[in-house]
């Protein structure tokens, strides 16, 4: 992992994915690019009838400096604190629609990882700006949700449906879990105990298992009605300290998911959720 992006709008929430990048970024010798956007529309909502609307927008250059110097001291912060190992900062202004320029920042940095703060639950988290990005990011997503201090994972839950990870996804989660000497432990959730679907999700599992070059993996099979209220129960049971989803093609791909599963699992997280998305 070479770059590892994380938004800032200087919140309590982004701050907190700041220093969980940053504690990240030490030990993954990565270095961390601060992005803050200074939210700008593409042009006037209430234009006269027939007019054409005005779509530059004045850019302010005190105001760019204040937020500039408010970078420079986040980082200025983070240097300040003892580190295991040296971490490179780097930071940028943007203007326009927020994810538009996340997701254009990412793409050009060719970030390894977005790291996003996250408030805790919201009503109509799916029109959020953080599922937008969950759905629509380049690369691999964390989110930290408040709360959540940086510890290297002993734990990390792999939630499936068994449908076929691409080898991208697994290397990933194996480097991460490898890294830290985590267990990885591969879960997969049934709506109901029939024999032949318990013989068909172990046989999948263990196939699975056999393709992960992990020393410590273990496998699971649980039986819920409710797919979410499953995989939380699961890691509040053997207190993991990561979440790991994984998305294909605009489609989260959880056991007999729809997208509104994952978005409760995202809303509702108590746990750091990483997203990791398919080569397209």
């Amino acid at each position: 992992m070479e770059t590892i992006l994380c938004p800032t709008d200087f919140s309590a929430c982004s701050e907190n994915a700041l220093l969980y990048s940053d504690a990240l970024a030490q030990r993954l010798g990565a270095r961390v690019v601060l992005l803050h956007n200074v939210y700008e529309p593409v042009m006037v909502e209430l234009a006269p009838y027939e007019a054409v609307p005005f779509v530059e927008a004045i850019q302010d250059p005190a105001y760019r400096q204040q937020q500039q110097d408010k970078l420079d001291a986040l980082i200025e912060r983070l240097l300040r604190q003892e580190h295991e190992a040296p971490v490179y900062y780097e930071s940028k202004i943007k203007y326009g629609i927020t994810t538009t320029s996340i997701l254009q920042v990412a793409r050009e940095e060719q970030a390894d990882l977005l790291v996003l703060g996250h408030e805790g639950f919201q009503e109509g988290f799916e029109d959020s700006a953080t599922a937008y990005l969950l759905r629509e990011a380049p690369c691999p997503v964390l989110l930290v949700p408040p709360h959540v201090s940086f510890a290297p994972p002993r734990k990390i839950v792999y939630a499936t449906d068994l449908k076929g990870e691409s080898f991208t996804d697994m290397s990933f989660v194996c480097q991460m879990a490898s890294y830290f000497g985590a267990e990885l432990q591969l879960l997969h959730t049934l709506p109901d105990d029939s024999p032949a679907a318990r013989q068909q999700a172990e046989a999948g599992l263990a196939l699975l298992h056999k393709r992960l070059p992990c020393p410590k993996v273990s496998a699971h099979v649980e039986v819920h009605s409710s797919t979410e209220e499953s995989i939380f129960q699961f890691c509040f049971r053997q207190q993991a300290d990561l979440l790991v989803v994984g998305c294909r093609a605009r489609s989260f791909w959880l056991a007999a998911f729809h997208r509104d599963h994952l978005q409760q699992i995202a809303a509702h997280t108590f746990l750091p959720l990483l997203v990791l998305h398919h080569k397209k």
